[in-house]
């Protein structure tokens, strides 16, 4: 709908937002957001589009050139919403309407906008309309980021943007969803270690918030809970980046702790300034008490000896500590009897201390979520699988008879670019599960070497020692190891699997009845649930 007929609809329904859903298919918020004042989205649109009438824009070039705009459009995953938005086959336009902002926010807010319009790869015209003044500024941002705005001339360059876009036919939101490709805004402190020290990424609304109470609020101990994929680790190794880079705070007294092996993704932001070290090291930083913020990253791998000597200098409240914790995340049978996060949570709630979860996920599509969930937790009832798409085969099972054969093919993925990770080899008794682990090759990666990591695409191994259990209720299979091994086999294999991005290659040797069941949900998905 065009600009001036939404106008005059909005009068009809006398700004009630509801009617004007129901009647004109455009959602506007309410009153009393703290975005927009006083004024509700539909009285900021209408004093909009009474301002660029008082300024001469003629009726009939709002009639044929403002159609096709989306209202309100939302990235999915990431939340990011976008007032006016109309993306045509030649250029993008975008338009912000505030109820009062001044014009840096406007600036700040367009120069977010270009970091995911970007890279649609088409020149984009970005506007900012501020109601309380009557602002209405063009901004022109260079490919570096620079910031150029100018006041627009009305009947030229804003109504000429408009005319010079090829429109396509009716756009609705599910075609907008298909060009917003959600891998290019997620970043990986350790696997975008460019991108993510160059601040080539944006945090959540949730993570923003989070952020902020941590830095600003009065609290000691924070507590960041998430399951894989959350972003706990961009968060808090985000925090950290800001401490560092804050020339309030010195630098050598910001302290990071990661509890596993660290990585090239580490060794590369060591190398940047920050100060990261392995957990096996803690007791010295802490009996020497150089630091004001202490942040440790994979806190439920803590040993119970260590946590005990933490929870002894927590009381000092002149010292700031931030954990990030995935209860889901151990690999040790003593990590998950240890239970690291009650400990911490009972710690927190006795000292009115702070603990906030991550709940929107960033990392992998829905598909491959779902996917992982209906294999950890596979239904009896194969009716109760929905919402998995794996039209483009992005999820792939594979059968072999013996490990030679596997090991030949894995070859050859691994020089397509999958990412072959292996169970972590046992070093305290037979390692039942050497044939698919890393049998101590330091090359290799293991589910101890990429704890925190992901990769576009990634290949696991099944073998005869993984099994399907029914539980109690009879109603759902969940993986069982039977190996008796000093890792839980379980825990790695989630380990492992929960690093994928994209696509995800199972291969499973010697063991037809994981084979058929796992093949079962995408069989069922292909053949019932298109």
């Amino acid at each position: 709908m065009d600009f001036l007929t939404l106008k005059k609809g909005i009068e009809l329904c006398e700004f009630d937002t509801q009617r004007i859903i129901d009647t004109y298919g455009v959602e506007f918020k309410n009153n009393g957001s703290k975005e927009y004042g006083a004024k509700s989205e539909a009285e900021v649109f209408y004093s909009f589009i009474s301002f660029l009438l008082k300024n001469k824009v003629s009726e009939v070039d709002l009639l044929l050139e403002t159609d096709y705009f989306n209202f309100g459009y939302v990235i999915p995953q990431i939340g990011k919403e976008f007032d006016l938005l109309r993306i045509g086959e030649n250029s993008i336009v975008n338009i912000e309407l505030k109820s009062s902002a001044t014009e840096e926010k406007m600036l700040e807010q367009l120069k977010n906008n270009y970091f995911y319009l970007t890279f649609l790869g088409k020149p984009i015209y970005f506007y900012s309309f501020s109601a309380d003044t009557e602002t209405f500024i063009k901004v022109y941002i260079s490919k570096t980021g620079e910031v150029e705005k100018s006041e627009v001339e009305l009947n030229y360059s804003f109504i000429d943007d408009l005319k010079e876009q090829k429109k396509y036919d009716k756009p609705n939101f599910q075609d907008y969803n298909l060009l917003f490709n959600i891998d290019n805004y997620l970043v990986s402190p350790f696997n975008d270690v460019e991108d993510f020290y160059n601040g080539k990424y944006l945090l959540t609304k949730e993570q923003q918030q989070m952020k902020k109470e941590i830095l600003k609020g009065d609290k000691s101990v924070h507590m960041i809970e998430g399951k894989a994929g959350t972003g706990k680790s961009l968060l808090l190794y985000d925090i950290a980046k800001e401490l560092i880079s804050n020339p309030e705070y010195n630098l050598s007294k910001v302290k990071i702790f990661h509890c596993g092996y660290l990585n090239k993704g580490h060794e590369a932001l060591q190398k940047k300034g920050f100060d990261i070290r392995g957990i096996k090291s803690i007791e010295s930083v802490l009996q020497e008490e150089n630091f004001d913020f202490l942040l440790i990253d994979e806190t439920q791998r803590l040993k119970e000896e260590q946590f005990k000597i933490l929870e002894e200098k927590l009381s000092n409240h002149d010292k700031k500590f931030i954990f990030s914790i995935d209860s889901e995340q151990t690999l040790k049978i003593s990590e998950d009897k240890a239970k690291i996060k009650n400990k911490l949570l009972d710690y927190i709630q006795k000292n009115g201390q702070y603990k906030r979860e991550l709940k929107e996920k960033r990392r992998n599509n829905i598909s491959m979520r779902k996917f992982i969930q209906y294999l950890f937790s596979l239904p009896v009832d194969l009716n109760e699988i929905n919402g998995i798409k794996n039209n483009k085969n992005e999820i792939q099972i594979k059968y072999f008879d013996n490990y030679q054969r596997m090991e030949e093919f894995i070859c050859q993925a691994e020089e397509r670019k999958y990412t072959s990770i292996r169970f972590t080899a046992d070093i305290h008794g037979d390692n039942p599960l050497k044939e698919i682990s890393d049998k101590n090759d330091t090359v290799k990666k293991n589910s101890h070497r990429v704890i925190g990591q992901e990769f576009d695409n990634v290949l696991v191994m099944l073998d005869q020692h993984f099994e399907y259990r029914l539980n109690e209720k009879k109603t759902k299979y969940g993986i069982c190891c039977n190996a008796n091994s000093y890792y839980s086999g379980r825990n790695m294999l989630f380990q492992n699997i929960s690093r994928v991005r994209k696509k995800l290659l199972i291969c499973i040797v010697n063991n037809e009845d994981m084979f058929e069941k796992i093949s079962s949900i995408l069989t069922y998905v292909t053949s019932e649930k298109k």
